[in-house]
């Protein structure tokens, strides 16, 4: 992802993790492997913005600040997907879990609305383009649900049991 979106993983801002596999965990310890931004379970959601970067044609630097060009345009993004003022999602950088990107905040119901939105664009043949996008995920998430979370992971483990039916997320 980081070669297509032509960064590298010196562009990363987040921080890397212990894997959820003892066995790998074990192996790095034993090799004494230190995990770098690749290594978090955020380097796919970077990667994923660095790209969002370059097609904006917005800068690299500083793009998991509120104020970056991506940011504002993810958070009025997700602000209309809710139903939700623009004001009516609330923004903070939680430095706990090294992801170090915006974290929103809005009422849960609006989170199902979302997700409702994105059963309701793959159930139908509407050719709207954020109606095509949401489609897009769904399918993606539920077609690869392993991609979403890991292996043995609740949210994947749903996915599978529903085999398409439903898509689901923690975090």
């Amino acid at each position: 992802m980081l070669t297509k979106a032509h960064v590298t993983k010196a562009d990363l801002r987040c921080s890397g993790h212990a894997p959820l596999s003892d066995t790998v965990w074990k192996e790095w310890l034993r090799r004494g492997f230190t995990p770098t931004g690749v290594c978090s379970n955020c380097s796919g959601k970077h990667a994923g913005m660095l790209a969002g970067v370059q097609a904006l044609g917005a800068a690299v630097a500083d793009y998991y600040l509120p104020e970056h060009p991506l940011q504002v345009r993810v958070k009025r993004t997700v602000a209309e997907l809710c139903d939700l003022p623009e004001d009516g999602v609330q923004w903070a950088i939680l430095m706990v879990d090294g992801c170090n990107l915006p974290t929103q905040a809005f009422p849960l119901d609006r989170l199902a609305r979302l997700f409702m939105k994105m059963a309701s664009a793959n159930a139908q043949t509407d050719t709207a383009p954020r109606s095509q996008a949401l489609a897009r995920i769904y399918r993606a998430m539920t077609t690869y649900p392993e991609l979403v979370a890991g292996d043995g992971r609740f949210c994947t483990t749903l996915m599978q049991a529903f085999d398409g039916d439903l898509v689901g997320k923690v975090g």
